[in-house]
């Protein structure tokens, strides 16, 4: 973590202390003591969840756990060194280190209950602050970022939670056929729907033997008026527009998707199950009858693409072309691309089609960027967006595909691969996918009721006394996340009044399926 050596000392009450180069990470006389004093000046009554940046020997965690042994920590180290010498044996503590092979960002997703959000307290350790400062603004960027990936999860549960379910429900009745999950010795071309791709469309028709074609849902129209059929497409969005992106592709054409995704209009399309842990998932889908990969989810349909591809190849490259991060100018998508005709919809003769275009790139893209080419913009989303990519799935083994009329780099994400780099690779054998029948549908019937039920019987465990147990929470979240949060973190007196909203949520919704269902 740092050139200067830490060292551990004895203090003069004879607890360990520790010194980086001249600077103390704790006091030479009561470390105790010293985080008594800090831990008074701080308010963490209604916090049940701290973080502490910069946490050295752990006295002040010790001291959080002793006086409020209800408090959930995360301590983050600068060093392991400290957290070797930790005078806190709790177990209890979460604690991390730069050290470890695990980065931040994946340590925080997997130790940080997203409901715990609302209750969060923060905590810097001072003197690590003024030693590492570079490592102090880094962890509050990184646990920024999660904290507003969370924020977003729980505003789009609040949104489409039901219809995930509902979702669920009907993919699980509706599919036939479900493809079998094998390892891919082949590289896989990735078309997504940012500008590049219509400059790649030649390229691709012409290596098209090249590689195994994938598809974003987005990508659909411009692959379509190519004449260019993808080997399979993915497809994560639980709304109405995927289906108006798909509507491109051939029926067979496999579709890999979790079953949270919009329900696909014929079912015969076979699909590629990809597991997300929905409530429900587990007790409907048999893996022996519904084979399928886990995916986490991403909130994005391109890094669930690129994670899919990171479960099922091999050692062969993976090869993006269109996530740009950026927009041409005014343009954000492929032309043609199946929202052509939405925006068009909006232009009329005082609001001509490039004030519609320019509005959207103001808002959506706001920051131009001028090239020896032309204008790129960006903005805070786009931004965002990258450095996701940068950090989470910066693996040497994919490429950015940048055509060679197109002028937009982002090397700092993906190695570049240019049209030689295709011509490179071997040609493909096409392998026939296999696929299994799914259950009859009289089966599914009785399952789906069954797990009604179930979670009608489930919702008399939520009351004012109890939060709810392990095996409703994740249903009770995705119906009425602000309830549940609510429940999970409020005082004793204000229980009831959230479980009884959340009971009577539920309730309606359960009504609706078992109205639908029988």
């Amino acid at each position: 973590m740092s050139e200067k050596k830490i060292t551990i000392e004895t203090a003069k009450n004879g607890s360990p202390t520790a010194v980086c180069g001249t600077a103390r990470l704790h006091s030479a006389y009561s470390p105790e003591k010293e985080a008594g004093k800090f831990l008074n000046q701080i308010d963490i009554e209604k916090n049940k969840t701290i973080i502490i940046v910069g946490c050295a020997l752990g006295y002040l965690d010790k001291l959080i756990n002793q006086k409020y042994p209800d408090k959930y920590i995360i301590s983050i180290h600068p060093d392991k060194i400290l957290i070797d010498n930790c005078v806190n044996s709790n177990k209890t503590v979460k604690r991390w280190s730069p050290q470890y092979t695990t980065g931040l960002e994946t340590f925080l997703q997997s130790v940080l209950p997203e409901t715990s959000v609302n209750t969060l307290k923060i905590i810097e350790w001072q003197p690590s602050l003024k030693i590492w400062p570079d490592f102090s603004e880094k962890t509050l960027s990184v646990i920024s970022s999660v904290i507003l990936q969370y924020t977003g999860n729980i505003t789009t549960t609040a949104v489409f939670g039901r219809k995930w379910i509902k979702n669920l429900l009907r993919n699980y009745l509706s599919t036939k056929y479900i493809v079998i999950p094998k390892k891919i010795n082949r590289a896989v071309f990735l078309a997504a729907s940012g500008p590049a791709l219509q400059y790649a469309i030649d390229d691709i028709k012409e290596h098209r033997n090249k590689f195994y074609l994938w598809a974003l849902p987005s990508s659909a129209a411009a692959l379509a008026e190519a004449d260019i059929v993808p080997d399979l497409v993915i497809s994560t969005d639980p709304g109405y527009w995927a289906n108006e992106h798909l509507r491109y592709f051939p029926e067979k054409t496999p579709v890999a998707m979790p079953f949270s995704s919009i329900p696909l209009k014929n079912r015969n399309t076979p699909v590629l199950l990809m597991y997300q842990d929905i409530p429900g998932e587990q007790l409907l889908l048999d893996k022996n009858i519904w084979p399928g990969i886990k995916i986490q989810e991403t909130g994005t349909v391109a890094a669930a693409a690129v994670i899919l591809w990171s479960q099922i190849s091999t050692e062969w490259p993976l090869i993006i072309c269109g996530i740009d991060f950026a927009w041409q100018d005014l343009q954000s998508h492929v032309k043609p691309h199946s929202f052509d005709n939405y925006f068009y919809s909006k232009t009329s003769r005082t609001n001509p089609a490039l004030s519609v275009f320019w509005k959207r790139a103001v808002n959506g893209a706001p920051e131009k960027i001028k090239t020896d080419k032309g204008i790129i913009r960006t903005g805070t989303a786009l931004r965002t967006y990258r450095d996701w990519f940068k950090r989470n799935l910066n693996n040497p083994g994919i490429y950015y595909y940048k055509p060679g009329n197109f002028y937009w780099n982002h090397k700092d994400v993906f190695k570049h691969a240019e049209k030689d780099f295709l011509a490179s690779l071997p040609s493909v054998t096409q392998e026939k996918m296999e696929f299994m029948i799914s259950e009859n549908t009289g089966i599914k019937k009785e399952k789906i009721k069954k797990l009604i039920r179930q979670w009608e019987t489930g919702i008399k465990n939520i009351s004012e006394n109890t939060d709810p147990d392990n095996y409703l929470s994740g249903f009770a979240y995705y119906i009425d996340p602000g309830n549940f949060i609510s429940l999970i973190n409020a005082e004793n007196s204000r229980k009831g009044f959230f479980a009884d909203r959340l009971r009577s949520n539920i309730t309606l919704f359960l009504n609706e399926l078992g109205a639908i269902y029988g």
